[in-house]
């Protein structure tokens, strides 16, 4: 699954270079795009559940969920730091720090307290609220600049 990941993360980046506007609305679109996505996938898991589809179907599901998601997330990484106009040394180093801190973190909290307390489900749905209003907050600050 990790690998399905790393390819969405490239073929994000690539289709980022030659199709998508560098502009912080389509940085917002994705963020929504992101929300979506976690949203969908509670509501996946227990349509699943109860089909009680075969493992080569689950295994398709979870496989094409991880290139979505890397797709998604190497399109935000790659246009958010070229959104950035600080050198390009700043901007590689600050982009990294905070991607690897924020991911750390966020996945220790996740994994140890959210998910345990809140349930997979409430949790994606929150990660999903959370992305919309990143989105929006987007779009209204950028709007203001």
């Amino acid at each position: 699954f990790i690998t399905v990941f790393m390819i969405g993360l490239v073929s994000g980046n690539l289709f980022l270079i030659h199709k998508i506007k560098v502009n912080y609305r389509n940085f917002s679109m994705i963020q929504y795009a992101m929300g979506i996505t976690a949203i969908f996938i509670p509501i996946l898991l227990i349509q699943m559940n109860v089909g009680a589809p075969a493992g080569f179907i689950v295994h398709t599901v979870f496989i094409a969920l991880m290139g979505l998601i890397g797709l998604l997330t190497g399109l935000q990484f790659s246009l958010g730091t070229k959104l950035r106009t600080v050198s390009i040394e700043q901007n590689a180093s600050s982009s990294y720090a905070a991607d690897s801190l924020g991911s750390g973190f966020g996945a220790l909290v996740v994994t140890t307290l959210l998910i345990p307390l809140l349930g997979i489900v409430k949790v994606c749905m929150i990660i999903g609220i959370i992305n919309f209003i990143t989105g929006l907050y987007i779009l209204i600050y950028m709007r203001n600049k």
